[in-house]
């Protein structure tokens, strides 16, 4: 499934799980060789985008539907490597990314690095714990998972998580100061950066979704 020009609203997980099975079950175009369907979930920060996907991975269980989720934020660069005034997709390393992707789609075994939020720092270039799925979907989430071209390119759904901006900034305060441990101004200086060039860098994503994804309270 993909937009053609034309983004669905959908409020509920009902409706949204409905439009993923029909695309799982959809016969892949033929140029396709490989039997993963790609699923890209893309937000801002705090969004519910793990939520999402966590909540995806637990229904296709339900529907003996095979799946693994991928976080992009595995492949975040470490605070003190990155360029001075980068913007967020400068972050990541897309490329590994998109290698990574490729080779999940065609069934191989991958073993993402390990990234520490707190430190914002990798603890490991290469993980313990291998991502293999040889039928199934493959469900990415990250930031900029709407924002990479060759990965729109294969995907076969892509959703944008969408919040309202109120809430989405009560639970990036939360995270900073609860989970971080920053202090409620330091917080408030990260947020007011963010808000400046992330937020307006992965909302334009938005035009890259089948659909946007924008839950009743």
């Amino acid at each position: 499934m993909r937009n053609e020009g034309r983004i669905q609203i959908v409020s509920s997980f009902e409706n949204l799980f409905k439009q993923i099975v029909k695309s799982y079950k959809h016969k892949a175009a033929p140029h396709r060789h490989h039997r993963v369907k790609l699923l890209l979930i893309g937000g801002t920060s705090r969004s519910g985008k793990t939520t999402l996907a966590n909540h995806i991975s637990s229904q296709l269980n339900t529907q003996d539907i095979n799946n693994i989720i991928v976080s992009l934020d595995l492949w975040l660069i470490d605070i003190d490597k990155r360029k001075e005034n980068s913007v967020v997709i400068e972050r990541y390393e897309t490329k590994a990314i998109i290698n990574a992707v490729d080779h999940i789609l065609i069934g191989h075994v991958i073993f993402p690095p390990i990234y520490n939020p707190i430190t914002r720092k990798r603890t490991s270039e290469t993980g313990d714990q291998g991502l293999c799925i040889d039928a199934g979907v493959a469900i990415i989430d990250g930031v900029i998972a709407l924002a990479i071209p060759e990965l729109l390119s294969k995907a076969d759904m892509s959703i944008f998580v969408d919040i309202e901006d109120k809430l989405r900034q009560e639970r990036l305060t939360d995270f900073y100061t609860k989970f971080k441990g920053f202090s409620s101004n330091e917080a408030t200086l990260i947020i007011q950066d963010r808000e400046k060039e992330e937020i307006p860098y992965v909302n334009d994503t938005k035009k890259n979704a089948d659909i946007i994804f924008f839950p009743k309270k």
